[in-house]
């Protein structure tokens, strides 16, 4: 009895086994079989394609393909004269519009300095100057763009922020901020770039001896990107000596926190005093260090493009 229930396990088992292989097997074909219709199908697709290419000009066929379909391009009439002539009313005539005291707001420097820079870019730079177009129309003139880069630098905005004012494009707006950074520092490094005279060094060693250091050259921030350093050690800094407890010194030093290396002209603060005359040390040394900090931050708050810079570029700017 047993035998027989084994013989009849065994039966059914090799049943379903061979059920299983079989329905493997049908799917395995279907597959096959849809595989290739799509395969002969392709073909044919492949072989109308080719005859149409063949009949026709293989060229041009290609440039259809490719074509990329764009939006029409809007003409704007922006009446770069009117934007030309409000600016002038509103600033430079006589009797403006807004007094000195917005203009110097607006334009974060009196109207005499702008007026100077304006005039040795048009003069200079030839991008300032104001051509006529293709149509004989005069473009936008060099207070127009310098006004829009001076806009920019000082709000950090987008480009296209002084086109309802100004009446110039976005990209022109952009281009007169390039030109602009690129026309001060060429033709004003000379006077307002230049590296520091004896006068400068002696203006500045009074106001360190005022402030309770005599000798300080003022904080330095960018150690790896400043010159002085490299001007002392070859011989070329301008000579400096003042007096301290009686010794007399001749190098002057630099009032620095406690991520600079411990140099001789660096002067550290004392991050943990124990006396009294530590902690006044420490106290006057961050104070006077806090100088530098504090015109960074002026400057930031007068130009805010410093505060978010990519505003006003666009992908040719930044490679």
């Amino acid at each position: 009895m047993s035998s027989n229930k084994s013989t009849n396990s065994s039966n059914s088992s090799s049943t379903y086994s061979n059920n299983s292989d079989n329905s493997n097997q049908q799917s395995i074909n279907d597959y096959n079989r849809r595989y290739e219709r799509r395969r002969q199908a392709n073909r044919v697709v492949d072989r109308m394609m080719d005859e149409f290419m063949l009949a026709n000009n293989p060229f041009e066929f290609f440039q259809i393909a490719n074509q990329v379909p764009r939006a029409p391009r809007v003409l704007v009439q922006r009446n770069r004269d009117d934007g030309n002539d409000r600016l002038w009313n509103d600033y430079f005539v006589d009797q403006p519009v807004f007094p000195p005291s917005l203009f110097r707001r607006r334009f974060r420097m009196k109207k005499h300095v702008f007026l100077r820079i304006t005039q040795t870019l048009e003069e200079r730079h030839e991008f300032f100057q104001q051509c006529p177009d293709a149509t004989g129309r005069l473009g936008e003139s060099s207070l127009q763009k310098c006004t829009a880069a001076m806009r920019l630098l000082a709000y950090g905005t987008a480009a296209d922020s002084v086109e309802d004012y100004l009446r110039i494009s976005a990209s022109l707006a952009r281009d007169s901020l390039q030109h602009f950074v690129e026309g001060i520092v060429s033709y004003f490094s000379d006077e307002y770039l230049r590296r520091p005279t004896e006068a400068d060094i002696a203006r500045l060693l009074q106001i360190g001896e005022a402030r309770g250091f005599p000798g300080s050259c003022n904080d330095i921030n960018v150690l790896d990107r400043s010159t002085l350093f490299t001007d002392a050690f070859e011989g070329r800094a301008p000579p400096i000596n003042y007096v301290v407890n009686g010794h007399q010194y001749s190098m002057g030093y630099y009032l620095t926190d406690g991520i600079y290396p411990k140099w001789a002209a660096f002067i550290p603060t004392i991050s943990l005093p124990q006396n009294e005359n530590e902690g006044l040390f420490a106290k006057l040394q961050e104070n006077r260090r806090k100088d530098v900090e504090r015109a960074f931050g002026v400057l930031q708050a007068r130009f805010e493009i410093i505060r978010q810079p990519a505003l006003a570029r666009n992908t040719s700017m930044l490679g």
